[in-house]
């Protein structure tokens, strides 16, 4: 999914999460539709074929914005900075790191602080602390993540540059054995044929034995 439609997509759970909240009619059954969203979000990883044990959104897709919606309605329905389950915007931020490329990460952040601020509509000391933890956690996770990224991409040029290695290493000792095992024989015999005036077919027989063989080395290169 490209970088500003999985934006917008965040963006558009997090209004949703706030006018369900907001509205009186629809807030007593926000615990149930977070209910609903957490299993929308399991049956979407079971579509895709994850194992039972892998919850962390896949890159891009549409499964962060399940958790994004479920996560603000548990929290923003049990009494949004002071709920007890307040420890899961830092599981949403972590989920969101991996899930989304950094500007994203970065833009729903902010959409999530302003959720939070939009509830609350008055924010004390405390308040601010506790809305401050997000962006100082996201950055924190953000580092982590280029510093993993880093480690990733080198690992893969160390696998690569091993890999490169080993077909030499394959390719010289073929050529080796061709070298001891084929030609020498060949260009042994060559020379005992010209020095007992062979004719002109016998010569050619071995000069096709050893183009025959050159041309199949190659080949295996």
């Amino acid at each position: 999914m490209p970088n500003w439609k999985h934006t917008l997509a965040l963006l558009a759970a997090i209004t949703l999460a706030y006018i369900w909240l907001s509205v009186e009619a629809l807030r007593p059954y926000s615990l149930q539709i977070f209910a609903l969203t957490i299993v929308a979000f399991f049956i979407s990883k079971r579509m895709a074929k994850a194992k039972i044990w892998h919850i962390v959104p896949e890159h891009a897709t549409l499964e962060i914005t399940l958790l994004t919606f479920a996560f603000l309605l548990l929290i923003g329905a049990t009494g949004n900075l002071t709920s007890p389950f307040f420890a899961l915007s830092y599981v949403h931020l972590f989920f969101l790191v991996l899930a989304t490329r950094p500007a994203t990460a970065i833009v729903t952040t902010i959409g999530v602080a302003l959720f939070h601020f939009g509830l609350t509509g008055s924010i004390g000391s405390e308040s601010l602390q506790t809305l401050a933890s997000l962006p100082v956690l996201l950055l924190i996770f953000l580092f982590a993540k280029a510093q993993y990224d880093e480690a990733t991409a080198s690992k893969a040029i160390i696998a690569d540059e091993a890999e490169k290695l080993e077909r030499t290493e394959t390719s010289r000792a073929s050529l080796e054995q061709f070298l001891t095992t084929f030609l020498q024989p060949r260009i042994q015999t060559l020379s005992e044929l010209i020095t007992t005036n062979a004719t002109t077919q016998e010569l050619s027989t071995q000069l096709s034995l050893i183009d025959s063989e050159i041309k199949k080395l190659l080949k295996k290169e």
